[in-house]
């Protein structure tokens, strides 16, 4: 409904563009490494974003996260059941994905094996 270019367009393409480039920023340029723990926190992050959304969404009528339905045009959601089921089913391939994430780094440094946002 919305093509380019549309504030819309641009908009989403411009949000999730930069979440793709600080995902390469980070360790490539900074030197950046997640510490051994810290996808259970950017699962448990997500996880509250998802809580925090749904309220949100049932309030105004969206459909952030997918938190109400499964896209209209069809996705790989709709493999995983019909709401709720779909979301609590989304929660093995999301873990299993942000961990399978973190194999690269394997290698960490001497004693770096908490999470990063618990040290100062």
């Amino acid at each position: 409904a919305h093509d380019f270019p549309s504030w819309t367009y641009v908009a989403f393409f411009l949000s999730h563009g930069v979440t793709v480039i600080t995902a390469l920023y980070l360790p490539l340029a900074l030197k950046w490494k997640p510490a051994r723990w810290d996808f259970l926190w950017a699962f448990l992050l997500a996880n509250a974003y998802l809580a925090a959304i749904h309220p949100v969404n049932m309030l105004l009528g969206t459909n952030y996260g997918f938190t109400v339905a499964t896209p209209a045009g069809g996705s790989v959601l709709d493999f995983l059941g019909p709401w709720p089921w779909y979301l609590l089913w989304m929660q093995v391939p999301a873990l299993a994905l942000m961990y399978l994430l973190t194999l690269p780094f394997r290698r960490y440094p001497r004693g770096r094996t908490g999470s990063s946002l618990l040290r100062h």
